[in-house]
């Protein structure tokens, strides 16, 4: 009876194991996902890369990542939302994440949670907060080339004028807005481009050039400028050093007698001469030498004088020859002079010809022009052919000037009663610069009537201009003492 009751235990346990795999054991602890980093913040096209451990003690079964804007934000109609599943299995698994963010989403901050489910359905989450942002990533220039010779690693040398071959391409990870130029920080010269790649020669040409009123030995900046969408910009600056001689000596009469009209036209009279004591060579290096040449403007050029200057400053021409140019007496009138200058720098850049026209004309006397006059300094018009009134202790005063084409040998001007003859209260000669201020030859105090003058007394006022050949032209007011 023992023996049999031993022979059926094993049986018995038999049946137990059977009866017991076939109740169901309730999975109580649940999946565990665990801790990860992620950036604090992120931009357009940025990657979210990370990696996140799942563990289980029977089994995992799937899991979730969903990206959307924090819980105290209301999502705009462009905010980014994200949702993958995916399937784990096993007890433990680390799978690694890269998500990208997509371009032109609602910026601000977003909450990004992982799921982990374990084969009962139990969950488990993990959250993480970020901070969305436009865009960071600058323009990216390639291959850029400005087409000059290089100087050494940091300059490039050019010319004025010269035209600066811009090549190369720019892009951008989104969108280009504007790309262009300046020069030494002035006015940026940008043109809108709404594109992701740009072909700089294109967009340039032969558009870009050293400005031509450069000074030698300058130092430009030029700035190559790419702005994206989101106005991040990169500048790619070129130093370029202005040298070289490529301007010819420039030409310019100071000073004349008688004096150049706009047109670089004189009269001179029969008998007269051009005077040229001022006139300026300058350039931008060195001046050589200087040719002047003077004949008749119907034939050809009559060398009238040369020199060799040899100097970087500026000259007066007239310290190397004079210039004063005779026109013969006999010339007849309406007869057409020409002096023609040149001048030659260093490395054989000649300047343009400065022509200086003389027209022959009859040589006449000086001309009297009278502008204001004043007595007592009150504006009275004087009269030319009567008597003006004047009162006893009044003073006489006027405004011109005297014209005289050739040369002015002196200016005489008288104050007396009419019926005197009395020497001039002023009497000027040799008049280097022409025409003449008259304002400047007489004062509040030169031509006075006294204060014990008699009614009905009658006075002079005589302007007497005389020239080199004795021609004189003259002025006379008359004035007479009134209540």
């Amino acid at each position: 009876m023992f023996k049999k009751s031993i022979k059926t235990i094993p049986f018995l346990f038999l049946v137990f194991l059977a009866i017991s795999s076939c109740i169901p054991i309730e999975d109580k602890v649940g999946p565990r996902v665990n801790d990860f980093d992620i950036q604090a913040t992120y931009f357009y096209q940025d990657t979210i890369d990370f990696s996140v451990i799942f563990t289980d003690n029977s089994g995992l079964d799937s899991g979730s990542i969903v990206i959307d804007r924090i819980p105290t934000v209301t999502p705009g109609p462009n905010a980014w939302f994200y949702l993958d599943t995916f399937d784990i299995r096993g007890r433990r698994i680390e799978p690694n994440f890269k998500i990208v963010v997509p371009e032109y989403k609602e910026v601000g901050e977003y909450i990004l949670t992982v799921f982990g489910y374990d084969e009962g359905g139990n969950p488990d989450t993990v959250r993480r907060i970020f901070n969305l942002q436009s865009d960071n990533s600058f323009p990216v220039f390639d291959s850029l080339l400005i087409g000059l010779t290089q100087l050494n690693d940091s300059t490039y040398i050019a010319c004025r004028s010269s035209i600066i071959n811009i090549s190369g391409n720019v892009k951008d990870n989104l969108k280009l807005n504007r790309v262009g130029f300046s020069m030494n920080n002035g006015k940026e010269n940008l043109s809108v481009n709404s594109t992701d790649s740009l072909d700089l020669a294109t967009l340039f040409g032969n558009q870009v050039n050293i400005p031509p009123d450069t000074q030698d030995s300058t130092i430009i900046n030029l700035h190559i400028i790419a702005v994206d969408t989101f106005e991040n910009r990169s500048v790619k600056t070129f130093k370029i050093l202005v040298d070289c001689d490529d301007q010819s000596p420039k030409i310019e009469v100071i000073k004349s007698n008688p004096k150049l009209n706009s047109f670089n036209r004189v009269f001179v009279t029969q008998g007269g001469k051009l005077k040229i004591p001022e006139l300026k060579i300058e350039d931008n290096r060195f001046i050589s030498e200087a040719s002047v040449y003077y004949n008749l403007q119907a034939e050809p050029l009559s060398l009238f004088g040369s020199t060799n200057i040899n100097s970087s400053d500026p000259v007066n021409l007239n310290d190397f020859i004079n210039l004063e140019f005779d026109v013969p007496l006999s010339a007849p009138i309406g007869e057409v002079r020409e002096v023609s200058i040149m001048a030659k720098d260093s490395i054989g850049n000649e300047s343009e010809i400065t022509k200086i026209i003389i027209n022959v004309i009859e040589d006449e006397p000086p001309l009297i022009i009278i502008t204001d006059t004043y007595i007592s300094n009150s504006a009275v018009a004087f009269n030319d052919t009567g008597y003006t009134p004047i009162k006893p202790g009044d003073f006489v005063t006027f405004d011109g000037k005297v014209e005289e084409l050739n040369f002015l040998k002196s200016l005489k001007i008288y104050w007396s009663e009419e019926s005197s003859v009395e020497a001039p209260l002023v009497n000027e000669v040799n008049f280097l610069q022409l025409p003449i201020n008259l304002s400047e030859y007489h004062n509040l105090f030169s031509f006075v009537v006294p204060d014990n003058a008699s009614l009905g007394t009658k006075f002079k006022l005589e302007i007497v201009p005389t020239d080199s050949k004795n021609q004189e032209t003259k002025k006379v007011y008359l004035f007479e003492v009134s209540n």
